[in-house]
């Protein structure tokens, strides 16, 4: 018969390891520390830290248990130890704010994104800027339709319910629609910069085919980029690590058939970039300074100098035409551009508002600059969400503040009233 002292069964329980430092203190003995092996996908990293919290809580109980000689056997200890663990990460704290935040996003993001692609396709607003605004809709329809579900989803239940190429899927989905989505904008900046610069090379440059090119590319990009996170992400799950080193370190009667029934297993989504040879720190830096610091450079530079341009005493306009256009009509022209150039502004600050955030505290977490811990991931959760509620604020934004498109929007509104009108009263 094996033994397995008081000592090493403590450390199987507590891990003695700081939850800061580990993926989980409980699975100590058998998982690597977090910053050399898995970085927990953002659903998770709340997950895991309610394991951290369950296993030192259990601690305190096993020791309770063994100086009381509660229980018969070290056997009867550890499965109870493996249910208790089971049924207080089950039965933890869910965050229903959030769900019920969520649940509006989701269904504003979903249709408000729908409506703008349906408004710009049915009247042929073929503008430059009008195809970066369905791009930007459907980078946000891709967020609204399967990140922001699979985040409820995971929220509801604390663990990972669904295929591991769901999981894959899911943080890879996201990872590309935002990144096209400040490609987009960015592109959206340098377009409303040559308008107002340089209206000649516009007409060269930004014609629709090399938009459609552009679009095209940013999407190419952005999906070979990050076949990285496809690959990083996996299942994990915490019970069998759990059950397996309880079977390692109890008795050699300790097994499935001659005990009471073990728990049953779940999955977790983590990301594990050293399976893949890579350093999460340094592919960390590349995603931030990439997807974050050089859009966000760009656009800032850009609205800068548009800006100086704008509000200058003589705004440049297109030479050919200088001479020909009346003082009234330059001056119509003039505050055309500039209520353009502004809404998309508006659109550059409400993503950087709503998605820095995140990529700040995830870059810093990559860096472990920030350990995983209970505040850091309910923070962490609602910055997450903020970024999330950018795919449903766009659109209403773009629609608020361009009168055209609100027209149009309420003709459509208007013609989908009437039919249904019409087939109610066919049905009655």
């Amino acid at each position: 018969m094996i033994q397995t002292d008081t000592a090493t069964l403590m450390i199987l329980v507590t891990g003695n390891i700081p939850c800061v430092t580990t993926v989980n203190p409980f699975l100590a003995c058998s998982l690597m520390p977090i910053k050399d092996s898995a970085n927990v996908s953002v659903g998770t990293l709340r997950s895991w830290t309610t394991l951290c919290a369950i296993a030192e809580t259990l601690g305190v109980r096993i020791k309770t248990m063994m100086a009381n000689k509660t229980l018969s056997s070290q056997n009867d200890i550890m499965i109870k130890i493996l249910w208790d663990f089971y049924n207080s990460f089950h039965g933890s704290n869910k965050d229903y704010l959030l769900i019920i935040l969520y649940v509006p996003t989701v269904l504003v993001g979903v249709i408000a994104n729908i409506f703008v692609i349906i408004v710009v396709c049915k009247y042929h607003l073929k503008s430059v800027t009008n195809y970066f605004v369905i791009n930007l809709s459907m980078a946000d329809l891709l967020v609204a339709t399967i990140c922001m579900p699979m985040t409820i989803s995971q929220e509801i239940s604390m663990s990972w319910n669904h295929s591991e190429f769901l999981c894959k899927l899911t943080s890879y989905l996201q990872s590309v629609g935002v990144t096209a989505s400040i490609y987009t904008i960015m592109a959206m900046s340098i377009d409303r910069y040559l308008a107002i610069r340089n209206p000649m090379i516009l007409r060269y440059i930004c014609s629709h085919k090399n938009i459609i090119l552009v679009i095209v590319s940013i999407w190419l990009a952005s999906m070979a980029f990050f076949i990285t996170i496809y690959g990083a992400m996996r299942l994990q799950d915490p019970m069998t690590e759990v059950i397996n080193k309880a079977l390692d370190l109890a008795s050699e009667n300790f097994t499935h058939n001659s005990i009471s029934p073990t728990p049953p297993g779940f999955n977790m989504c983590i990301e594990d970039f050293m399976s893949l040879g890579i350093r999460r720190d340094v592919f960390g830096s590349i995603y931030f300074v990439f997807s974050t610091a050089i859009p966000c450079l760009v656009v800032l530079l850009a609205y800068s100098m548009i800006g100086f341009t704008l509000w200058s005493k003589k705004p440049p306009f297109d030479y050919d035409n200088r001479e020909s256009v009346s003082s009234r009509q330059s001056s119509k022209l003039r505050h055309e551009r500039k209520r353009v150039a502004l809404i998309l502004l508006f659109l550059a600050i409400l993503f950087a508002l709503c998605w820095m955030p995140y990529n700040i505290a995830k870059f810093f977490i990559d860096l472990d600059v920030i350990g995983p811990s209970t505040s850091t991931n309910n923070t962490l959760k609602y910055f997450l969400f903020l970024g999330h509620a950018n795919s449903a604020l766009n659109p209403v934004v773009y629609c608020w503040m361009t009168r055209g498109f609100r027209q149009k929007l309420v003709k459509i509104l208007c013609c989908i009233s009437t039919n249904l009108s019409h087939l109610l009263r066919r049905v009655n």
